[in-house]
């Protein structure tokens, strides 16, 4: 019997699950993170293949992979990505007719949420993004450039933000705000 691995990848855990041809879903396991652009490829490929022995299927059944990558924007496609797909078939003796099909999980999210219909989908938790399908078939992103850019509208950006509310209130450059105590509790402290 041939299977088909579906993984959403992470910059910590990978959750990878495989199904078999007619759609029933099987098993799924769990892997560290397979964010190349952070770790490096080759632990990135080390991670994913540990997620796949997890899963106890035969590399010579697998008929196709889909990765939902961390590490890709859909835009454009880095050297990265390239040499992260040839680690992979390095590290998993994959048949040759085997399928690897690699997008952003953005894009896979997306295409979850729209069966690859035109549609829209905004991100927001850590980091915030916006990516759309256009009716050509077309993907578009904005955002998404991670915290140090602060990504308007993430979980970070606010709480950035916040934090400076408080503190100009607290250097008298401020507007009085309810985010400075807040702070302080939060961080168990009786002064910034």
């Amino acid at each position: 019997m041939k299977y088909i691995i579906g993984a959403d990848g992470g910059g910590t855990k990978t959750i990878l699950s495989a199904a078999d041809t007619s759609g029933s879903v099987l098993t799924d396991a769990s892997a560290g993170g397979i964010n190349y652009n952070f770790i490096g490829v080759e632990r990135a490929a080390d991670n994913f293949n540990a997620g796949v022995k997890k899963l106890g299927i035969k590399p010579e059944d697998i008929a196709a992979i889909a990765i939902g990558d961390p590490s890709i924007d859909d835009i454009n496609i880095l050297p990265a990505t390239s040499a992260f797909i040839s680690e992979l078939r390095n590290k998993i003796p994959l048949p040759n007719d085997c399928k690897l099909f690699i997008k952003s999980d953005a894009f896979m999210t997306l295409y979850g949420v729209t069966s690859g219909e035109t549609g829209v989908l905004i991100i927001s938790g850590t980091g915030a993004m916006g990516i759309a399908l256009d009716s050509g078939g077309n993907v578009h992103v904005a955002g998404g450039w991670g915290r140090l850019t602060e990504d308007e509208g993430s979980g970070y950006y606010i709480a950035i933000n916040g934090m400076k509310a408080a503190l100009r209130y607290h250097d008298g450059i401020g507007q009085h705000t309810l985010l400075y105590k807040a702070m302080l509790d939060f961080f168990n402290e009786p002064n910034p």
